[in-house]
């Protein structure tokens, strides 16, 4: 067999292996097990010290991966990946004998397929001089023991390579009309916008919250000037502006939500003992979910705290705007059960991404709130109308419950329980420090 060669290999600084091929056999270069397998004639051995061999990550000199095969902090052999379109080619310090895969690269490349699912996409850039110190001109290449992260210089934004194209471009539809910014003439446009209004009164002046489409004017800074009028309901008296597929989406899903807001007014909590109210409500966070995907993509967006629905203006009300961030799917909430001398305390624990907010969290219909600095919150929606029912029944009560120890049986019985059912709970005895996850504690 001759020795096999690839073109991204410079000659100089790895003449001296034998790399042996191994086609993906698929278009997405991503290496398989069953692929490898058939590449390897030894019988495959998993015992324990096999398992414990791990790869580390030490090279991409001249486009080429270096990696050592390590048992703990003991090297055990030293592999070579080069990538081309179709294959990879390997090689190892230990020459190969009878050119043969070797059962180095062979667990190696186990290691890198469980790790990495075998994708070697994100290490070929071809056509791409990388020198035989890992360096390029267009590519920042970090190593760490872990992975290779190679990018595009941050000047360059997407780099495109021919056989490899855009990073990502599948996921790119050119069959819809985008969320645009109006171009303004003469320094100034009228434009559409969207204003979030909340509230979290009780009784009468109470209301879910909403979104309403409004027709204002933005300068030549993009700031919104004024403001001329909501769009009220069915209301497409827009004149000469050009709505977007998005923007006819959530126009509809606005006055959705306005009709439900309005017909839904009073105590939040007494609203889940009727049932027209609880469908109107699970309808309503069904639009929020649908809206915030689309809110996020529009360049005017503000939002301000309502008093009453019913004094609602003809117009947001320029000093009382404020801006504003907004998510879904981005909190996690769970409980903390603390034993004290003589009675329980029971908490919620809000987090969002992975701070935890539970000291400044407020708590309005349908989302919890992380007030980031005044006058600009970041709102996160409810996952369902269970989480915002329990959330507002904790912040009426003081985000807390306390239970004397000698009614503890009964309260575990008829709440703890359905508690632990849907929520992580953490549990702190009595003179400890270290909490855990709550399981099958005896408790008194």
């Amino acid at each position: 067999m001759k020795k096999s060669k690839i073109k991204a290999t410079s000659e100089e600084l790895y003449n001296e292996l034998y790399f042996y091929k191994i086609a993906f056999e698929n278009s997405n270069q991503i290496l398989t097990n069953e692929v490898l397998e058939k590449h390897f004639l030894k019988p495959v051995i998993l015992n324990k010290a096999i398992k414990k061999l791990h790869n580390e990550f030490l090279s991409f000199n001249a486009g080429v991966i270096g990696i050592a095969l390590k048992d703990k902090e003991t090297l055990v052999q030293k592999f070579f990946i080069g990538i081309e379109k179709d294959a990879i080619y390997v090689a190892c310090n230990c020459g190969m004998p009878s050119q043969e895969l070797c059962e180095h690269t062979f667990y190696g490349l186990g290691r890198f397929i469980k790790g990495h699912n075998g994708d070697f996409k994100p290490y070929y850039w071809p056509g791409i001089e990388i020198d035989n110190h890992g360096l390029c001109k267009y590519l920042d290449i970090k190593i760490s023991w872990h992975e290779i992260s190679i990018h595009p210089k941050k000047e360059l934004g997407r780099l495109f390579i021919t056989s490899r194209g855009f990073d990502e471009i599948d996921r790119i539809l050119f069959d819809e009309k985008g969320s645009q910014i109006s171009i303004k003439k003469n320094g100034y446009e009228k434009l559409i916008g969207y204003h979030f209004i909340y509230n979290a009164n009780q009784g009468e002046r109470a209301h879910f919250p909403f979104l309403l489409p409004f027709i204002g004017v933005a300068n030549n800074t993009d700031d919104i000037l004024s403001y001329e009028t909501y769009l009220m309901h069915d209301d497409r008296s827009i004149g000469d502006i050009s709505l977007t597929n998005d923007q006819i989406l959530l126009n509809d899903i606005c006055h959705k939500m306005q009709n439900l807001a309005s017909s839904t007014r009073g105590d939040r909590l007494c609203c889940l003992k009727d049932k027209l109210s609880q469908s109107q409500m699970v309808e309503i966070l069904g639009l929020w979910q649908q809206a915030i995907p689309l809110i996020k993509k529009q360049p005017y967006v503000k939002a301000s705290y309502s008093f009453d629905m019913r004094s609602l203006a003809e117009k947001p009300g320029k000093k009382d705007a404020e801006d504003f961030k907004i998510d879904n799917g981005t909190l996690s909430i769970s409980f903390f059960l603390k034993e004290h001398e003589d009675f329980f305390s029971l908490e919620p624990i809000i987090h969002v991404y992975e701070k935890d907010i539970t000291e400044s969290f407020w708590k309005f219909p349908f989302f919890i709130v992380d007030p980031l600095r005044p006058s600009y919150y970041h709102f996160h929606l409810v996952d369902n109308i269970q989480d915002d029912t329990i959330l507002e029944w904790f912040t009426l009560g003081g985000n807390k419950l306390t239970v004397l120890k000698q009614d503890f049986e009964e309260f575990n019985n008829k709440f703890l329980i359905k508690i632990r059912e849907h929520y992580v709970v953490y549990y702190l005895p009595l003179k400890s420090r270290k909490r855990s996850l709550l399981k099958n504690q005896v408790f008194l």
